[in-house]
């Protein structure tokens, strides 16, 4: 075990002994201590955690995903990454009507693989991470502009929306 998973298993440790139980959007809560951090310092090494197994192809997969601005899993599923099938199977699971017909998880996988209609309509998350990072803002910057004449700081706006990674690239590029 290296020394960064050793701190991680530690801080695990303090937060099962101290932590407190909250309650969250989805659900499945959390448990939680105020202000514990781990430093890391990259010149030791990229830091990820050997506790648990990576699939390479998914992590790199899903970074795509996000980079695209994409939202629905039928992109994932087509490169065999199935980090977010629990999400949409459980958005389908308790909006789809009756339960007597519903599809089975593997099922469901399949005929998002398949159906294009299908998979537009149970395949898509809403605004998760690839839509903030590619389209973040709408009405709220709109509002913004309009109050106060401008943005607080440089951005590159279209209709309302700001795009964080070409902002970010163009950030790098000019400074």
């Amino acid at each position: 075990m290296n020394n960064l998973d050793a701190r991680y298993q530690a801080l695990l440790e303090d937060i099962l002994q101290w932590g407190i139980e909250k309650k969250d959007r989805t659900g499945t809560g959390t448990i939680s201590v105020f202000g514990r951090q781990i430093r890391h310092k990259m010149s030791e090494g990229f830091p990820l955690l050997t506790t648990k197994k990576m699939h390479w192809n998914s992590v790199v997969t899903e970074l795509l995903w996000f980079l695209r601005g994409d939202t629905n899993i039928k992109f994932l599923l087509d490169y065999d990454c199935h980090i977010w099938d629990g999400d949409a199977y459980k958005n389908y699971y308790y909006k789809e009507v009756p339960h007597d017909h519903m599809l089975d998880k593997e099922d469901f996988i399949k005929k998002i693989k398949t159906d294009e209609t299908f998979a537009k309509q149970w395949g898509e998350l809403g605004p998760i991470y690839g839509k903030q990072w590619r389209s973040w803002g709408g009405e709220l910057v709109k509002k913004r502009i309009k109050e106060e004449g401008r943005l607080p700081y440089s951005q590159n706006v279209i209709e309302g929306q700001i795009d964080q990674i070409q902002n970010l690239i163009l950030g790098m590029l000019e400074n």
